[in-house]
């Protein structure tokens, strides 16, 4: 749907062009004229143009001041210049101001025309590049908060991408925080009353008390919040330079405590880690903060826990790679075999360089394993007894570890390609026994897909891997063995035949029981 617009001071050129040239023949679906360049304004101002063509000279404001004008304002609008003299500054003039086209009149109709039908289609592949760009856009901006928080999750267990590539997703990502500034961690840990009522809302509690944190550091810090995947609310500050006198974030926390104690009946704790490098000190300093909870908070409650000279910084003594994603559960659920192992071999290089002997955390290490393998177990509806996971496991070295672990995975996997076989063996199963009950019906593989509920493509690739033999070949065969079954019987007519075996066409049933056998279906029933 494109609308025109004709500007001219001489009233019967317009009034000429609006009647006598069949517009619709270049998609125009409205036109309407104006006698002068401010008459066009007020019309633009009004309604909708998509094109525009105007006379070059008119009185008090001329067709190249016109097009300036429209393009200031109305940026997708198109404008078309005619004009009496073949002047090369009002062409340049024209272009500058970013006119579409200059014509020389007197313009032919269908010159005109063809410009405008081009100009139509370049402005509607620009509509739907712009329609494009923002849905892009809002895509984009709708994921944001998912990317954010899958970045700072990355950078917490150590997944840290190139610097070029982290810079490129702060900016994009819209995150205030640059390589090289100091940043301190907050983990807050929201803990629920008591006489809480059941069903309260854990997201909304979750929502709500970022959204406080979030009002309490906008004035003097730069944030970054998310969720770590234990429940934590996180968030990554800095000290913005130009407010002068800011809380401290111990300040912040404790006015946190006290509206969430008053507004929700909840009390949160609060880990603020010491300031340090960013993006270096983000899995240190969150190890500190997670180990923080443990070794100072325990079970208490409504606590702010600043760590510093009361509290020294040691080194963390958590596994980095046990917790670092992808997590070995998640391994074990993609039934990427070769990866868990590849994790179990990176957790124990852990244990032998950094905690070599460590009885506590050869126990962490297993304790974490046996719960993911109790999980996998049971979501595939497998027995735990079948895998020895509740007898109790002698485990004194390393090596003992790394034993059973591994040959707990092989266990598994060959378990899950028994699974796989005997599935394979039902559907081939359900497949021949389709095509044996519907031979003289559509046996297309779409159909038998259909009715295995299958894609196609995966279907005929399982189907030749397990049988040798393509599906569309074993109809064929079956179809061409039925055929040999019922010439025997020879009260049937060979049309009839053909049908019982699903050929509509008696002529190309012939033909393929010809290519098949090298003989008629009459000449070897003759035989």
């Amino acid at each position: 749907m494109t609308r025109l617009l004709i500007v001219d001071d001489e009233n019967y050129l317009v009034e000429s062009m609006l009647s006598s040239i069949p517009w619709e023949m270049s998609g125009v679906t409205d036109v309407a004229g104006a006698y002068s360049a401010n008459e066009a304004l007020a019309l633009l101002e009004e309604d909708d143009f998509d094109i525009v063509i105007t006379d070059v000279k008119m009185p008090e404001m001329d067709g190249l001041e016109l097009t300036a004008a429209i393009k200031k304002r109305w940026k997708y609008v198109k404008c078309i210049l005619l004009s009496g003299y073949a002047e090369f500054e009002l062409v340049k003039a024209g272009l500058q101001h970013e006119a579409s086209d200059y014509l020389l009149k007197p313009v032919r109709d269908e010159v005109l025309l063809a410009r405008v039908k081009e100009l139509a289609a370049v402005q509607q592949r620009e509509k739907e590049q712009e329609r494009a760009y923002l849905d892009s856009k809002a895509f984009l901006h709708q994921s944001v908060p998912l990317l954010r928080l899958k970045l700072l999750n990355d950078l917490i267990f150590g997944n840290h991408p190139s610097q070029k590539q982290l810079s490129e997703q702060m900016l994009r990502y819209e995150i205030g925080i640059r390589i090289g500034d100091y940043v301190s961690i907050l983990l807050i840990r929201i803990e629920h009353e008591a006489q809480e009522p059941k069903g309260t809302d854990d997201k909304l509690m979750t929502f709500a008390v970022t959204n406080i944190l979030e009002e309490l550091l906008a004035e003097g810090y730069e944030q970054w919040a998310g969720e770590d995947l234990y429940g934590h609310l996180l968030f990554v500050v800095k000290q913005k330079e130009i407010v002068a006198e800011t809380e401290s974030l111990a300040q912040i926390a404790d006015h946190l405590l006290r509206i969430v104690r008053k507004l929700y009946k909840l009390t949160v704790s609060v880990i603020i880690c010491p300031p340090d490098i960013f993006p270096g000190c983000m899995q240190s300093s969150y190890q500190q903060g997670v180990a923080s909870f443990r070794r100072y908070l325990g079970e208490e409650r409504d606590t702010i826990v600043t760590i510093g000279s009361q509290h020294p910084n040691r080194d963390p003594s958590v596994l980095t790679s046990l917790h670092r994603l992808p997590l070995f559960v998640h391994l074990l659920e993609a039934g990427q075999w070769d990866s868990a192992a590849s994790k179990l071999q990176e957790v124990v290089n852990e244990w032998r360089q950094l905690f070599d002997g460590s009885y506590e955390h050869l126990m962490e290490i297993y304790h974490s394993l046996s719960a993911d393998f109790f999980y996998y177990v049971l979501k595939n509806g497998e027995k735990i007894t079948d895998y020895h996971l509740l007898s109790g496991i002698k485990l004194h070295t390393i090596e003992d570890l790394y034993k059973w672990a591994s040959e707990l995975i092989a266990r598994l996997q060959s378990a899950m390609n028994d699974d796989v076989s005997r599935h394979r063996r039902s559907l081939v199963s359900q497949v021949q026994m389709y095509v044996q009950e519907n031979l003289g019906h559509d046996l297309s593989l779409q159909s038998i897909s259909e009715h295995v509920h299958m894609h196609p493509v995966h279907l005929s690739k399982v189907y030749k891997n397990d049988t040798g033999e393509n599906i569309s070949d074993y109809v064929l065969r079956l179809r061409m063995e039925q055929a040999v079954t019922l010439l025997h019987n020879r009260e049937l007519k060979v049309y009839e035949i053909a049908e019982q075996v699903g050929y509509k066409n008696p002529a190309y049933f012939i033909r393929v029981f010809k290519n098949h056998f090298n003989v008629t279906p009459q000449e070897y029933r003759n035989e």
